[in-house]
Parts: structure tokens; C-alpha cells; sequence
């Protein structure tokens, strides 16, 4: 049986997460207006030239460099992703109770009990969740530490890191599959 103070303690702690990554994503959106102080750090920044990012040395080449709203966007994005990592066995407890409530009680009834097996289908659903809110925070966060948008260019990186995502993400949709098998299983042989 689901342990209904277990999951309106989820409940509010996931209901929590979602406010605070609300206002933590308006922050993140108004730290370009923060003051870069490249003055006092680059002096001879260059005012001209079309990207902020960018810094041009007198061989010509170009230097990447963090300036104080992107570090504090940066954070934001780390913070989130640790926020949403941690929410998984909260994300497990609500997807249980209220995609499977109906199976608990359904298969109970005919004395079989696949607790155990609703209960992995429940984590790897709250996987694939957390992977699919991770995945753009981390392309965020890779993007602003390597200056991939500054440099204009294409970038390596960023393709491994969406093929790691994807693949990722298509193993666990597999596993959610293979793990849904038992469960559709017993449920159809509780409505015969």
C-alpha cells in the first residue's frame, strides 16, 4: 500500500521545486543586465565589437572570457540540476501513487502483488523525466563555459554531449518498456 504521508510530503517538495525553478529561471533571465565590469578586469576590452564574450588580443585572435552575469547565470543552471537530480525519489513516490494507485488496488484484489515491479516502473519514468530537465541545463552550462555561441563556430562537444543525452535517454525508455512488461501483465490476467 502507498504511504499517503510519503506522498503528500512529495507532493509539496515537488510543488516546492517547481516555484523555486521558476524563480530561479526568471534570475537566470535577467542576469545579462547585471554590470559586467570589464572595465576593471579588461581594460582594454574592445566597446565595439559585436559580442560581449569576445575579447581580441593584438595577434588578433580571440579570447573567451565569463563575465559576472554569466557566472551567476552558470550557477544558477548548476543549482537547478542538482535541485532536479535530487527530486528523484520525490518524482518516484507521486508517479507511483498517482499513475498506479489504480493497479495497487486493482491487483490486490486478485491476491497477486507486483508492488516491487510498479515500484521500478515508477523510478524509471522519474528517470526519464529528470534526464529530459537535466539534458537543456547541462547544454546551457557546456555552451557558457566553452563559449560555443561566442566562437561561432560548430563545436564537437556540444554534439557528443546530445548524442550522450539521447543515448541516455532511449536506454531508459527501453528499460521503462521492458519494466511496464510485467506490470501490463499482471494487470491483464487481474481483469480476467
Amino acid at each position: 500500500m502507498i504511504d499517503s504521508q510519503k506522498t503528500l510530503e512529495s507532493r509539496a517538495n515537488v510543488i516546492a521545486l517547481v516555484f523555486i525553478l521558476i524563480a530561479l529561471t526568471i534570475l537566470a533571465s535577467i542576469t545579462y543586465k547585471l554590470p559586467a565590469a570589464t572595465d576593471v578586469i579588461y581594460p582594454n576590452y574592445m566597446k565595439g565589437f559585436p559580442s560581449p564574450v569576445l575579447k581580441t588580443t593584438s595577434l588578433g585572435e580571440h579570447k573567451g572570457f565569463l563575465l559576472v552575469g554569466d557566472v551567476i547565470r552558470l550557477g544558477i543552471w548548476i543549482a537547478m540540476g542538482i535541485m532536479i537530480l535530487l527530486a528523484a525519489p520525490s518524482l518516484t513516490t507521486l508517479i507511483n501513487y498517482y499513475l498506479f494507485a489504480k493497479i495497487h488496488s486493482k491487483v490486490q484484489q486478485k491476491g497477486t502483488e507486483i508492488s516491487a515491479q510498479v515500484a521500478q516502473l515508477s523510478s524509471r519514468l522519474s528517470s526519464v523525466l529528470i534526464i529530459a530537465l537535466v539534458w537543456p541545463l547541462t547544454a546551457k552550462a557546456v555552451n557558457t563555459l566553452l563559449f560555443i555561441d561566442a566562437e561561432g563556430k560548430f563545436d564537437w562537444v556540444m554534439l557528443l554531449l546530445t548524442l550522450a543525452f539521447v543515448a541516455a535517454t532511449f536506454v531508459l525508455l527501453y528499460l521503462t518498456y521492458s519494466s511496464a512488461q510485467p506490470v501490463l501483465q499482471a494487470v491483464s490476467k487481474g481483469k480476467k
